[in-house]
């Protein structure tokens, strides 16, 4: 019984959203109110705080195009980028929200950032 306590203890203090310790995402502008039909544009900030060279893949919410969604489209602009060792750069996502969402509504998504040369970020 100790056991099944632990492993239950232990899967709760597993966080859900994490975030490399070599990886920093910030927002630097974004519009925060859209109603249905508009576009929106966030721009991140995606900063190298290792020495190590890190090549990150950005993928969008794969339930985007599913229609029970409240997004026409995501889009991550670039996907790809290669950042040196202490550098940075700017990722600009655009989404839009469909016209038959309901209005007065928070709209979610998430972006998932996937460091394709070390797994532990």
């Amino acid at each position: 019984m100790k056991r099944v306590i632990f492993l239950f203890l232990a899967l709760l203090l597993i966080p859900i959203v994490a975030a490399g310790e070599g990886i920093e995402i910030t927002e630097v502008s974004s519009q925060s109110i859209l109603q249905p039909g508009e576009l929106g544009e966030f721009v991140l900030h995606v900063t190298n705080l290792d020495a190590t060279e890190y090549k990150l893949l950005l993928s969008s919410d794969p339930y985007v195009s599913l229609p029970t969604s409240y997004l026409d489209y995501l889009f991550i602009d670039p996907n790809y980028i290669v950042l040196d060792g202490h550098s940075s750069e700017d990722v600009t996502v655009t989404l839009k929200i469909k016209e038959s969402a309901p209005r007065q509504k928070r709209y979610r998504t998430y972006i998932t950032l996937e460091a394709l040369n070390d797994p532990s970020v």
